[in-house]
Formats: structure tokens, C-alpha cells, sequence
């Protein structure tokens, strides 16, 4: 891959978010710079809105924005605990610990979206987003009442259902990485591992196409 192309397009055309986040991993930009732009997504009821995922320009707290700025953190390796608190009580609230949480609210479809969130599923409780987010919070090592709880239905999830979605895997695998690796955990990891093998929307290897216009 060639840095400077790829450079050069953070810097021409990256959100301030993604800017932050090239410097602080290449250049050693601060991880105060990397919080702020990410605050200016996150809402007073503690999500995240304002089309922090560009292809749904809503405004309002969504799942599917809290875990892309909780990514942002793991990403960056960056834990902050206010922003996480205040992320953990939005979940709590919006969670359904027998059936899971949204990808989307119904009431974004008030605003301009790519056609793949139209989809009908993208409403409906899962299991898939919520283990993902809990992943991501308990990365942070936060305290919360509601988040234990959370993690054993999460974790009874992973040992119980086939998984074949490779978003559903590696949101799985946040979720196990930031636990004491016991032989339970360990073994979740191996299930995960072997299905791995044949999931849908993952490629090992990217078409030679492409793989050429990256070099």
C-alpha cells in the first residue's frame, strides 16, 4: 500500500474525527484531540449521533453509532472513562437483554441513507450489536450495575447460537478479549476461531483487483 496516497486522502478528504485519529496513530497527536472531535458525536442522553457513520445522516443516538465510536477508542486504544459511563447508561436504557438491542431506530428513516439501511432487519433487537457494544465497554473497564449482567446473557449468547455473519463474530471477540481468560473464555474463542471459516460477508484473502489498485 502506498502511506503518502493514503495519507494524502485522510488529509483531503477525512472528517476532522478521521484526522485526529491518522495523527494521533502516525504522527503522535494527542489523546485529548482524539476525545474532543469525538464528543462532538455524542449526545445528551450519553449516544451518539449527527452521522458519526457517514452512510446515516441522522442526528439522534443510534447503536450502530455507539459502536462505531467506541471502536474509534479501541482503535486508537484510548480508554476514557466519562464518555464511556455516559455510553454505558444510553445502552442500559435501550437494551433488551432477552432480545438484544437495534441496529437502527425506526425514526432514522427520517433522514437521508444509503440503500443497505433500508433493510427491514436493521430495527429488529440483536444480539449481534449488543454483544459487540458490551465488548467494547467492558474493554474500557468500566463499572456499571447494569454492565455484568449484560455480559453473562452476552457470553451465554456466544456459547449457545451458530455464528455465520462476520460482523456477528468479530463484535463476539471484543466481548471475549476484554474478560480473564479462563478455560470458558478460551474455549469461546476456539468456537469463534473455527467459524471463521466459512462466514458470510468476509473474504480471507481480497480479489486481485483490488489488492492491485491498493499497491
Amino acid at each position: 500500500m502506498d502511506f503518502e496516497k493514503a495519507a494524502h486522502f485522510i488529509w483531503t478528504h477525512g472528517r476532522l474525527l478521521e484526522r485526529r485519529v491518522f495523527e494521533y496513530i502516525f504522527h503522535g497527536g494527542s489523546i485529548s484531540n482524539v476525545v474532543t472531535s469525538l464528543i462532538a458525536y455524542q449526545n445528551e442522553d450519553g449516544g451518539f449521533g449527527n452521522a458519526i457513520e457517514p452512510d446515516l445522516q441522522a442526528p439522534s443516538s443510534q447503536p450502530l453509532f455507539m459502536e462505531f465510536a467506541l471502536r474509534f477508542l479501541y482503535d486508537c486504544n484510548i480508554k476514557d472513562e466519562e464518555l464511556s459511563q455516559k455510553a454505558c447508561d444510553y445502552i442500559s436504557k435501550h437494551a433488551d437483554l432477552k432480545k438484544g438491542i437495534p441496529t437502527i431506530f425506526p425514526s432514522s428513516s427520517n433522514y437521508p441513507r444509503a440503500e443497505h439501511w433500508n433493510n427491514p432487519l436493521s430495527p429488529e433487537p440483536s444480539f449481534s450489536r449488543l454483544t459487540g457494544l458490551v465488548g467494547l465497554l467492558k474493554w474500557q473497564g468500566i463499572e456499571h450495575s447494569w454492565l455484568d449482567k449484560a455480559t453473562e446473557i452476552c457470553l451465554e449468547d456466544i456459547h449457545s447460537q451458530a455464528y455465520d455473519d462476520a460482523h456477528t463474530i468479530l463484535t463476539a471477540f471484543y466481548l471475549l478479549e476484554s474478560l480473564p481468560q479462563s478455560d470458558f473464555i478460551k474455549g469461546l474463542f476456539q468456537k469463534l476461531l473455527r467459524s471463521l471459516l466459512l462466514p458470510t460477508f468476509f473474504a480471507w484473502m481480497p480479489h486481485p483487483t483490488v489488492m492491485d489498485s491498493l499497491l
